[in-house]
């Protein structure tokens, strides 16, 4: 008799401990318990958080505890599974729970963490030759634009032309490249890091194109994009290539040639045909150049060259092109005054690679032998004649 009087003051406890429960003839256990579940859909500021109710019909509502320290010391309460407006890159703590509806009692489930996705970095950059050959990149700042890789290539959120330095970290014994700004990058919409070199400054955000001349300058121009990045996976990894086809001129006397005449100046023209462009338009999304012009005058660097039987070499960084027979020539000016013009055989002109061409001066008459064709070999060096 004692025994049972004791069942029935512990039944009549936890029916006091949890409200809604059932009649203590109920042959059912009212008595819930809960488990935190796992974190799902974690982006850089939001996740989703869940609970397992089961042994039990007593009422209540589940009810989130969370907090960025493992003591639960900065703890917030939260009714919604879905958790917004959280920090980029930080592990968060929850535990979830169920309160009767008066607030006297509870039962807890057991500790979870999840980390929210960081914002976007920039890890690496590569220029990358025709044959896949990969190194580090020398420079020590780009300029970098955020773009929605949807097909439609739009700059995304303002995030153009950004100055990005690298900076060696000895900690970590890398280089880290640093975004001027701290960007988390949305959920449900991929977006591409895209880079070019070098770096214009004073140029409009919303501006996604580079302009490139070549008329008289021989700048190396770089550019790349990265795979696609997403609020899970917002790590960039950039491959850089050269955009510009170089032509290098290897310039011999013939066996007539004035040993004493100079070449002054070298020109590769289109003769008005507008098949060799003097300057375009590098669109950064994409890399390929738009909006092309032409200059009568060509391509045009002078030069000290004098001729002899071993060649010197001038060179020019030209836009990618394809011309036919007798539409792109090179002319030579010498130092006595005298031009000297012949056609370059058809050729397709790829950005990338270097085209070289034997070129031999006799007596008023050039002539151009079989090119050479080869990858741009990065930090090119060699006897380059051709002054600005």
């Amino acid at each position: 008799m004692k025994k049972i009087r004791y069942i029935l003051m512990m039944a009549l406890g936890v029916c006091a401990m949890m409200a809604g429960c059932q009649e203590l003839d109920s042959p059912t256990n009212n008595i819930p318990t809960i488990q935190t579940g796992d974190a799902t859909e974690i982006t850089a500021s939001s996740a989703t958080i869940t609970a397992i109710l089961s042994n039990g019909t007593a009422s209540g509502r589940v009810i989130f505890q969370i907090s960025t320290s493992e003591d639960m010391s900065d703890a917030y309460e939260s009714e919604n599974m879905l958790l917004r407006n959280l920090a980029p890159g930080t592990t968060y703590y929850y535990i979830a729970m169920m309160r009767s509806f008066d607030g006297k009692n509870e039962v807890k489930g057991e500790m979870k963490s999840f980390t929210t996705n960081s914002s976007i970095r920039l890890e690496s950059v590569m220029l990358t030759d025709w044959e896949g050959k990969t190194e580090n990149v020398t420079w020590d700042f780009l300029g970098t634009y955020l773009i929605t890789d949807n097909g439609e290539f739009s700059l995304y959120g303002g995030y153009g032309n950004m100055y990005t330095t690298k900076k060696y970290d000895s900690a970590t014994e890398k280089d880290l490249w640093n975004l001027p700004k701290e960007i988390v990058p949305p959920a449900n919409t991929p977006l591409k890091l895209c880079a070019y070199f070098p770096y214009i400054e004073n140029k409009k955000a919303d501006d996604m194109f580079v302009r490139v001349d070549t008329y008289k300058y021989d700048d190396e121009i770089m550019w790349g994009c990265s795979e696609t990045i997403t609020d899970k996976n917002p790590v960039a990894h950039i491959k850089m290539k050269q955009v510009l086809s170089r032509i290098i001129l290897l310039v011999k006397a013939g066996e007539h040639f004035n040993s004493n005449t100079t070449i002054t100046s070298v020109v590769i023209m289109d003769n008005g045909k507008n098949l060799l462009p003097t300057g375009a338009d590098l669109d950064i999304a994409t890399g390929e150049f738009g909006n092309r012009s032409y200059m009568e005058d060509g391509n045009f660097r002078q030069t000290n060259i004098t001729p002899t039987d071993e060649a010197s070499q001038a060179f020019m960084n030209l836009i990618p092109s394809e011309f036919g027979e007798k539409t792109v020539s090179l002319l030579l000016s010498t130092s006595e005054g005298h031009s000297i013009k012949v056609d370059f055989p058809a050729s397709s002109w790829e950005a990338g690679k270097v085209y070289e061409y034997p070129v031999t001066i006799d007596d008023a008459v050039i002539t151009i032998g079989d090119v050479t064709i080869r990858e741009w070999e990065n930090n090119e060096g060699g006897d380059i004649t051709v002054n600005d």
